[in-house]
């Protein structure tokens, strides 16, 4: 697939049309160059693994709260006069992804490795209608990488293990009582919400929708699951048709152990 003029917008300006404009947030970017890796897959007997490379990105992000947001209304003695006062409180961590992406000749598995906040996000005193920042940054961030490393004619894989814990990059976070830790079911809806944008934007395999797909598998036989499971290979795409979105498929699945 051609990258097409939203593919080729910055990260910065995707995140600045889904993010509050009145918040001030800070985005730190770190990658690497891709580097040869070990295969992710085993090799068929008799065969040579794939070559295989891996890339890191790892996202952090910051807000800086205004000084009323950041000083207690407790007492007045904890109120700076506005001789004193700075124009705005010391950054706070709210949120880091690590995101690594392997590429073989055929393949490209986008993983999210560790995804974690800190509670820091509630300084904002966000109103509880309000869409979360958090889940608007992340989904963002992964839609965006998928779009700069889709190949033309080459299946794609975002790939991530939904398993709550207290903590995943920010030692001591849990103790902050405004964190708020889900548990594997929440965490699950939770990146169900973040990632179905990105499903969306593309037909689905074999062009039915979910709930076609699960009326007809109600009487599926051996035979039409390996009919399914051939059409779930990456669709041929011609010279004319690269600019075409639509031609490109999308499948999610979801993997309870």
């Amino acid at each position: 697939m051609h990258s097409t003029a939203l593919n080729s917008r910055p990260l910065k300006d995707l995140l600045a049309d889904v993010l509050p404009k009145d918040i001030d947030f800070t985005f730190y970017h770190f990658s690497t160059p891709p580097t040869k890796s070990p295969a992710l897959y085993s090799a068929p007997p008799h065969r040579k693994p794939e070559r295989t490379y891996c890339e890191s990105h790892f996202l952090a992000v910051s807000v800086t709260p205004p000084v009323s947001a950041s000083i207690s209304s407790g007492s007045a003695e904890a109120k700076p006069s506005l001789e004193s006062a700075p124009e705005a409180a010391d950054e706070l961590l709210v949120l880091a992804i690590e995101v690594l992406i392997y590429t073989t000749k055929y393949l490209t598995t986008v993983f999210v490795s560790k995804a974690d906040s800190t509670g820091c996000i509630s300084a904002l005193h966000l109103p509880r209608s309000s869409s979360s920042p958090l889940k608007s940054i992340t989904g963002c961030f992964v839609k965006w990488l998928v779009r700069e490393r889709q190949r033309p004619g080459k299946r794609l894989v975002v790939s991530l293990f939904a398993r709550a814990q207290d903590q995943y990059l920010f030692p001591g976070s849990v103790e902050n009582a405004d964190k708020h830790v889900l548990d594997d079911r929440g965490l699950i809806r939770w990146w169900c919400r973040v990632l179905d944008p990105l499903v969306r934007e593309y037909m689905p395999e074999g062009g039915r929708s979910l709930a076609q797909r699960l009326v007809d598998a109600k009487g599926i036989t051996t035979t039409s699951t390996a009919t399914t499971a051939t059409s779930a290979e990456p669709v041929a795409i011609t010279d004319g048709e690269q600019d075409d979105q639509t031609k490109t498929t999308a499948k999610g699945y979801l993997i309870i152990p």
